[in-house]
């Protein structure tokens, strides 16, 4: 269960915290920080399309957030 090893070590501006982790036979469950109006994809149905400016900001955001994680998900795999 790596992603929950990964969201438990991170502090990150751009990613939503993690608070529990549950596991079921047949799912995981992460409880996350509610955050209204976090999701990307409402406002881009909302508005129908973002300017140049405000689409490179967000993509610099992801790919922030997605190199944290993945110098995280680095650290905690295994070395085999």
């Amino acid at each position: 269960m790596t992603e929950r090893r990964v969201l438990g070590r991170l502090s990150h501006p751009f990613i939503i915290p993690l608070h529990f982790a549950i596991s079921t036979p047949t799912s995981y469950l992460f409880i996350l920080s509610f955050c209204p109006g976090g999701d990307l994809f409402f406002h881009l149905q909302k508005e129908g399309f973002f300017s140049h400016e405000r689409a490179r900001l967000y993509a610099a955001e992801v790919l922030l957030a997605l190199q944290v994680c993945g110098h995280y998900a680095s650290v905690a795999a295994p070395v085999s």
